[in-house]
């Protein structure tokens, strides 16, 4: 960009208390209309939700903050995809909606003052708050859906859109979602603190050619996670999630590189590689269930060194059934949202089986230290009689752990390229 402009050349105040969502916002505004580049300078900017343009860059300055706003009202309710639907949820800290040549940029750092939506979420002891509420009711799975909180950055609809080197942190919901874009590079990127509810670290959603490279994650959920839509509504939407790569990355903390469990658009040539995770619940790990819909093809997982990792091989079709079988109870008096009957609809009997049918996992070294007390199981797959996982090469795969694990319902799995050490 010819034109950079800082915002201590606009008094802008950064003192973490003033509101300057309008302020930032027009000169959001005209950087689009200028193509030219705002840049954050030192100090710590207080925002509710902003909406870049087309044509510019946003750059978060060393020592610079854009520090999330504690108030609902400060997020507006827009339409989006969340967790698998197209619906009504709070918009973004940081947002982006069918823009073009669009780069947001660091060394900066976005903070969403995450700890209040997670409290809203499971209470200050993780019994409590929506989710037990909902618990109680009988409707757990509408609890990730009604529970509104902001998500640190969202990308709809974007092409040719670049996020390097900024620092995220305290996000109240998902970190940084890339949703229905084209041609995404996203470069040295880290997320820490992220321990509420449903913080995935980078969702890629529906998205067609996106380079991941040199991230480092810390979270509560998913550290990558590739998705394309969720049931019925996923299946209505068709959006396949296809030509991604993921590289260099370090995973520490988190749910490990995942794919789904929204993949009833399908999923197609995924290529992840020289991957290091650092005490994650599973290293690869697909996730979903009978109604979800999709299929993966052409998978490629190559050069994974993992440590301390729970499940090293997670292929788990049944996932979750409190969540992912969701009914609303017949004696239910409660109103009944318009995303209820979406996640509700019915879906064919069979035509939301999941399908595996390509995948090759190569180069992979698991072991655990000889003090970890957490789980150690080399694999955990299951999927249907009717759908068996098919077609499923390991090469090279070392992995030293305290069980065996379980192989249910798969065909075609080719395991003579794994050695595996059983420690008591």
């Amino acid at each position: 960009m010819d034109k950079i402009w800082y915002t201590s050349d606009y008094d802008i105040p950064a003192d973490g208390k003033t509101d300057v969502t309008k302020r930032l916002q027009e000169l959001i505004d005209q950087a689009g209309r200028e193509r030219a580049c705002l840049t954050l300078t030192e100090g710590t900017y207080l925002s509710g939700s902003l909406f870049l343009r087309s044509n510019m860059e946003f750059r978060i300055g060393e020592g610079a903050t854009l520090l999330g706003s504690r108030e609902e009202e400060a997020y507006p309710l827009m339409q989006t995809r969340a967790a698998g639907i197209e619906m009504e949820w709070m918009g973004a800290v940081l947002n982006a909606i069918d823009c073009e040549n669009l780069t947001v940029s660091g060394p900066g750092m976005v903070d969403g003052q995450g700890e209040i939506w997670w409290e809203k979420f499971w209470g200050t002891d993780r019994l409590g708050g929506m989710c037990a509420d909902y618990v109680k009711k009988g409707v757990r799975w509408a609890a990730d859906y009604d529970c509104l909180r902001p998500r640190l950055m969202q990308f709809r609809r974007c092409k040719n859109l670049t996020c390097r080197d900024f620092h995220l942190t305290r996000s109240g919901f998902w970190n940084l979602h890339l949703c229905y874009c084209e041609d995404v590079h996203v470069k040295g990127v880290r997320i820490t603190n992220a321990q509420g509810p449903s913080t995935d670290g980078i969702d890629i959603d529906s998205c067609n050619r996106v380079l991941v490279e040199d991230c480092d994650i810390s979270c509560n959920d998913d550290n990558i996670v590739i998705k394309s839509g969720m049931n019925a509504d996923g299946m209505r939407v068709n959006r396949i999630c296809e030509n991604v790569e993921v590289k260099n990355c370090y995973l520490r903390e988190g749910m490990g590189l995942a794919f789904g469990s929204d993949m009833a658009g399908g999923m197609r040539n995924i290529y992840l590689h020289d991957i290091h995770f650092r005490g994650t619940d599973n290293g690869v790990y697909v996730k979903s269930a009978r109604i979800r819909g999709g299929f993966l093809e052409k998978i490629r997982v190559e050069n994974l060194d993992m440590m301390d990792v729970d499940y090293a091989v997670n292929l788990n079709l049944n996932w979750f059934p409190e969540f992912s079988y969701p009914t609303i109870p017949k004696d239910y008096k409660g109103e009944i949202p318009e995303r209820w009957k979406l996640l509700t609809e019915r879906v064919e009997e069979g035509k939301g089986i999941p399908r595996i049918c390509d995948m090759r996992i190569k180069n992979l070294t698991s072991s655990c230290h000889e003090d970890y007390g957490g789980t150690s199981v080399a694999f955990f797959v299951q999927a249907y009689d009717e759908a068996p996982i098919q077609n499923v090469r390991m090469e090279n795969v070392s992995i030293c752990a305290k069980e065996f694990g379980t192989l249910r319902q798969v065909k075609g799995m080719d395991l003579s390229g794994v050695t595996l050490t059983i420690r008591s």
